[in-house]
């Protein structure tokens, strides 16, 4: 009787030599249980033979392996949507941060528009608090106007003027944008604001020596208040080809909140002490702001307009200033000045704060 492994011996040897039919060899392997049973079994009924070939399973393992990688490849698609989904939200995290930057950005730029704005409404309101009073002035003349002091009262004409010029101190600080506080033409000075005002006013009333490029004689004709003054300057060109220059200059210190203001106005006309008909006279006004940033720093802005000196008549022989003459000659010292004026007042913060240290 054969067995399984005998009949797989014989299906192996007969595949070396000629091609084996699948169906026998199927056939044959159903069979074979039957071999094996008990005579008394093998003699039972024959039961049906499987109607299934090896073909028509192939074909429905094939059509299984086909579903099953159809249904891979649609597990593999469903996969990759996360990844998708997820760069969107990376996308859109990445423009929600970049708009946050951009929102930052524009809030500091409009914070800082509104401290300027708030900077200007401050001004405004200091402009509009000090407007003054006609009845404020106890004026005996009008010549205070045109920069006239008169024989009598003349301490009122030059507070009256300065008065005036101190209301246009703010208009002028933001036509020309200094209100802003960014700096022009700016050098650092190491000191205390009150310390600076003091030394500035200590030249103005002649108390410290200034030395300029050009020689100066400076001198206080009057002053009618601790911060009310009358000094007079005179200056001649070193070939004395020109007449010489002659300033007279009413200077009022004020001490405001925050801040500490000179103010200052050229005398054209004096009834009290008249002009040299020799002399050019100088015509400049201007304002001088001292505030505090620190205990120990200040901001020193000055701004002044200058306008071609009166010169004498021509029948008293004095050559005219030639076309340009008097902008060169006024730029050329002003900025050698500007310098001298730095170094000395440098010098004198520094010997006042080292007095000060002693002293403490």
């Amino acid at each position: 009787m054969p067995t399984l492994d005998d009949i797989f011996a014989d299906y192996m040897g007969q595949s070396d030599g000629a091609e084996l039919d699948s169906d026998a060899f199927l056939e044959e392997i159903l069979l074979a249980p039957l071999a094996l049973l008990p005579a008394d079994e093998s003699h039972a009924p024959a039961r049906k033979k499987p109607k299934r070939r090896l073909k028509t399973e192939l074909d429905y393992l094939r059509a299984t392996c086909n579903d099953l990688e159809d249904e891979l490849r649609a597990l593999e698609a469903r996969v990759t949507v996360p990844s998708a989904s997820s760069s969107i939200w990376e996308a859109r995290a990445t423009e929600q941060a970049q708009a946050a930057r951009r929102a930052t950005q524009e809030n500091a730029q409009l914070k800082q528009a509104l401290e300027e704005q708030l900077k200007l409404i401050q001004v405004l309101e200091r402009a509009f608090r000090k407007i003054p009073r006609l009845s404020a002035f106890p004026l005996t003349s009008e010549g205070w106007r045109h920069a006239r002091l008169s024989a009598i009262d003349r301490g009122s004409d030059a507070a009256a003027l300065m008065a005036h010029q101190l209301t246009k101190l703010e208009s002028e600080w933001i036509r020309h944008s200094l209100h802003t506080k960014e700096d022009k033409r700016k050098a650092w000075i190491q000191g205390s604001s009150a310390r600076l005002a003091d030394i500035y006013w200590d030249y103005i009333v002649a108390k410290i020596p200034a030395e300029f490029s050009t020689p100066v004689h400076l001198e206080v004709l009057e002053q009618w208040a601790p911060n009310l003054v009358y000094t007079r300057y005179h200056a001649q060109d070193a070939a004395k080809q020109f007449p010489v220059f002659e300033g007279r200059t009413v200077t009022q210190r004020f001490d405001q909140e925050h801040r500490v203001v000179f103010v200052w106005r050229s005398i054209l006309d004096d009834n009290g002490l008249p002009f040299d008909p020799n002399h050019a006279r100088d015509n400049q006004c201007g304002w001088a702001v001292i505030e505090p940033e620190s205990p120990t720093r200040a901001r020193f802005s000055i701004y002044f307009t200058l306008t071609p000196p009166i010169i004498p008549p021509a029948h008293l022989g004095w050559p005219a200033f030639p076309v340009g003459a008097f902008t060169d000659t006024v730029t050329t010292i002003f900025m050698a000045n500007s310098a001298k004026f730095l170094v000395a007042l440098e010098a004198q913060v520094a010997m006042r704060t080292r007095v000060n240290e002693t002293s403490q």
